[in-house]
C-alpha cells in the first residue's frame, strides 16, 4: 500500500501544506473560543463555592468574558487558555470536596481533580507558580467553612497521624515524581529538548506533596494515615497514565 505525504500531515517533524496549516489554524481558534466561554462560565460555581455575592459573581463573570486577554487568547495558537481552564476546573472540584459525604463519588471527584491540575501543568509547566496560592485558597476555605471537630479529623491539628501522614506525602511525592519523568522523554539528549535539572525534583515534589495533603484534607476520610495513602496511590495511577500513556506517545 502506497503511503502519501497527506497521510502524515499533522506528524511532528514533517512539513504540511499551507492549506493544511490554515485548518489547524481555524480549529485551534474554535477551541480557543469555546475554552474562553467556558473559562469565563467556569467562574460561577467557583466565586459563589467561595461565598462570593451573585451580583458581584455575575459582573466578574461578564468582565472575564469581555476583557481584552480572554478575546485575545481565543485567536492566538497557544496552550495558555487550555491550562488556565483545567487549572480553574480543577478549583472548581477542589472546593468541592469537603461537601461529598460519600466515599465513592469523593474518590472520583479526587481523581477528577488530581487529572485536572496534572493536565493543566502539561500544557502549560508555567502555571505552576501560581499554584501555591490555589493550595492556599483550598485549605484556607475549607477552615473557615469547617467546624473545629471536623478540621481535626481531617489531619487540621498537628499530631502523630498527621506527621505520619506528612512523611507518607514527601515519600509518594518524590516517587511520583521518578516514575513521571523516567525513560527518554526527560533524558539529557532527547529529540523533544527537555533537559531535566536539578531543580525538578525538590520543585515536583513539593508540589505534588501539596496536592496530595491538599487532596487528602479535603476528602471526608477521617484517618490522615489511609487516606493519605489512597489520594497519593490515586495521584500516583493518574500520574502514570498521563505521562506514560497518553502524553508520552506524543
Amino acid at each position: 500500500m502506497a503511503v502519501t505525504q497527506q497521510s502524515f500531515a499533522l506528524w511532528a517533524g514533517i512539513p504540511i501544506a499551507p492549506d493544511d496549516s490554515n485548518l489547524i489554524i481555524r480549529w485551534a481558534r474554535l477551541e480557543n473560543g469555546i475554552l474562553a466561554g467556558l473559562t469565563s462560565l467556569l467562574l460561577w460555581p467557583t466565586l459563589r463555592q467561595l461565598g462570593i455575592q451573585r451580583w458581584l459573581t455575575t459582573i466578574s463573570v461578564i468582565t472575564c468574558c469581555l476583557c481584552l486577554g480572554n478575546l485575545e487568547s481565543a485567536v492566538q495558537i497557544r496552550n495558555e487558555l487550555t491550562s488556565t481552564f483545567f487549572l480553574l476546573a480543577y478549583l472548581n472540584i477542589a472546593l468541592l470536596l469537603p461537601n461529598l459525604k460519600s466515599g465513592p463519588y469523593c474518590r472520583a471527584a479526587s481523581a477528577a481533580a488530581m487529572a485536572c491540575f496534572l493536565v493543566a501543568a502539561y500544557c502549560k509547566v508555567q502555571i505552576l507558580i501560581i499554584t501555591p496560592f490555589l493550595f492556599v485558597l483550598i485549605l484556607g476555605h475549607q477552615c473557615l467553612n469547617t467546624d473545629e471537630e471536623n478540621i481535626s479529623h481531617r489531619g487540621g491539628s498537628l499530631n502523630l497521624q498527621n506527621l505520619k501522614a506528612i512523611a507518607i506525602s514527601l515519600i509518594l511525592g518524590s516517587g511520583i515524581w521518578l516514575i513521571a519523568v523516567s525513560g527518554p522523554v526527560f533524558a539529557s539528549l532527547n529529540r523533544f529538548q527537555h533537559v531535566r535539572t536539578e531543580l525538578d525534583l525538590p520543585f515536583w515534589a513539593a508540589t505534588n506533596v501539596l496536592l496530595i495533603l491538599t487532596t487528602r484534607a479535603s476528602s471526608s476520610e477521617r484517618n490522615a494515615v489511609k487516606a493519605t495513602w489512597r489520594v497519593g496511590l490515586l495521584y500516583g495511577a493518574i500520574t502514570l497514565l498521563i505521562s506514560r500513556v497518553l502524553a508520552y506517545p506524543v
